[in-house]
């Protein structure tokens, strides 16, 4: 049906036959005419000025012409052909009247052509600038989609590395230390960048298999730092059938274990996920900090930077971000429409 609506021959079909429908009882009751075959004939010769002028129109003055502002080419050459068609269709039609014995004056249907061939002209004219505008507008669209598309992805892809860059540090330095968790860190690396290779190609995941990656995430983190981080995870085990865009959350959660500061004898994060019934979700990320390191955590790397640009391009009007410093507590509060 939509293939069938979008069809330039059923489109102009119909608009042919609305302006038949309507001018056909004008034009039966401007001359007084009788309905019959003549009537008919004399209607389909005058209408069939008007097609032949809209398409010469459509395919010769607008674009030639108008479009490329050669304005008295396309006056004088729109009204040379209208009163050449208009000519025509008096030789051709006045035999006709005659033999019928209408009584059709030459002035009167010579204006009645001239009339309606300029409005169809201005009509015909009006609709080519709406169809080139419109035209226009498809191409910059898919030009600003293609254009965010290729942002997303490599804001995407900033991930993928940045990921494996931290890791391979942390496993670096563990190696060093010929520490016993360099095995496991490695299985858990190859899980996250298995999910980050092969699962997040399309611009929509299922949130709970999103969720199991910042889960598995925060083991990894875990093992690194042992006792020396103290993390509190609180997740809602409901995730419906909702998708969400992959990696969008991680940032967040890399930002709070990259800028986490030592207060007393500990490094504290505390995350939070939930979803309300409006489907609403809400995430929240607290790590402690050093308020004189506050503004270096909202601006350094690729963070909330990226979080902020893929909500913007992804999620227009449907997310509010609050970024919370207080006291030597860091909190980021991202809450997500998902209908």
């Amino acid at each position: 049906m939509e293939k069938i609506i979008k069809s330039r021959f059923i489109q102009h079909s119909l608009f042919w036959l609305f302006f038949i429908i309507v001018l056909h009882g004008h034009f039966i009751g401007e001359f007084k005419l009788p309905k019959s075959l003549t009537s008919t004939l004399l209607f389909a010769i005058c209408f069939g000025s008007y097609i032949s002028l809209v398409y010469l129109n459509f395919a010769v003055f607008v674009p030639n012409f108008f479009y490329k502002k050669r304005y008295l080419l396309y006056f004088t050459g729109n009204i040379a052909i209208t009163v050449l068609l208009g000519i025509l269709t008096y030789c051709v039609a006045y035999p006709l009247t005659n033999a019928h014995h209408f009584n059709l004056k030459f002035l009167q249907w010579f204006l009645y052509n001239v009339f309606f061939s300029f409005f169809f002209i201005i009509l015909s004219t009006f609709l080519y600038f709406i169809k080139e505008l419109a035209l226009i507008n498809e191409e910059t669209l898919k030009a600003q989609k293609e254009k965010i598309s290729a942002e997303l992805e490599a804001l995407k892809a900033q991930i993928n590395p940045h990921l494996l860059f931290n890791t391979l540090n942390n496993l670096y330095s563990l190696s060093l230390e010929k520490s016993d968790k360099v095995p496991s860190l490695i299985l858990r690396l190859s899980d996250l960048m298995n999910y980050v290779l092969y699962e997040c190609k399309s611009n929509f995941v299922p949130l709970a298999n999103e969720i199991e990656f910042i889960k598995s995430y925060i083991a990894l983190e875990k093992m690194r730092f042992e006792d020396s981080i103290d993390i509190r995870s609180t997740f809602d085990t409901y995730y419906g059938s909702y998708n969400i865009a992959p990696l969008l959350l991680l940032p967040l959660v890399d930002n709070a274990f990259k800028h986490s500061q030592t207060i007393g004898d500990k490094r504290k994060i505390s995350i939070l996920f939930k979803i309300n019934e409006d489907s609403k979700m809400t995430f929240e990320v607290e790590n402690t900090f050093d308020p004189g390191y506050s503004e270096k955590q909202e601006k350094t790397g690729i963070g909330i930077y990226n979080v902020m640009k893929r909500l913007e391009y992804l999620y227009p009007g449907k997310y509010d971000v609050k970024i919370i410093p207080k006291g030597d507590i860091f909190k980021v509060k991202l809450v997500l429409d998902l209908k």
